[in-house]
């Protein structure tokens, strides 16, 4: 838990001051996150303005965070099947509208076990694919609806 001054206490005609803004006071409190404070809040000559900047620099904190650990947790699977273009409607007997067996092609290498060893398993129902790492727990990727150029569909995804 912190709770800052707005400053070092000054006496100014026979008055104690905090002179630091609020600007000036919430700069540090990304430092103050970073090092593990949980409870934030103010004291000594802070005002709700104080206040109201301290909360506009943890959400940022905070929004930065969520996106840095979105960052560190994406995996790349694989690369992209070059052989699955040969699986081009145009190039099979493929009737679908959508593809099938190129999409089928393109996610099958996908189907393979993280570093950690859980199991990846991706398929696709109709013109959904969904993916799912967590045994019972399905996500769906993305709908492939930007039309029907499978090659579009699935660098959409």
């Amino acid at each position: 838990m912190a709770q800052p001054n707005a400053g070092q206490p000054k006496l100014v005609d026979m008055k104690v001051v905090y002179d630091e803004t609020p600007e000036q006071m919430a700069r540090g409190v990304e430092r103050l996150l970073a090092a593990g404070v949980s409870i934030l809040g103010a004291c000594c000559g802070s005002t709700p303005e104080h206040i109201r900047a301290f909360r506009s620099r943890m959400d940022t904190y905070f929004e930065s965070q969520r996106r840095r650990s979105e960052l560190e947790h994406e995996i790349k699977l694989c690369d992209v099947n070059a052989a699955a273009l040969e699986k081009l409607p145009q190039f099979t007997d493929d009737k679908s509208g959508i593809g099938v067996h190129y999409v089928d092609a393109y996610i099958k290498p996908m189907n393979q076990k993280l570093e950690n060893g859980t199991p990846v398993k991706c398929k696709r129902r109709g013109s959904r694919s969904s993916s799912t790492s967590v045994p019972g727990k399905g996500r769906l990727m993305r709908r492939l609806a930007v039309g029907a150029d499978p090659v579009a569909m699935l660098d959409a995804a």
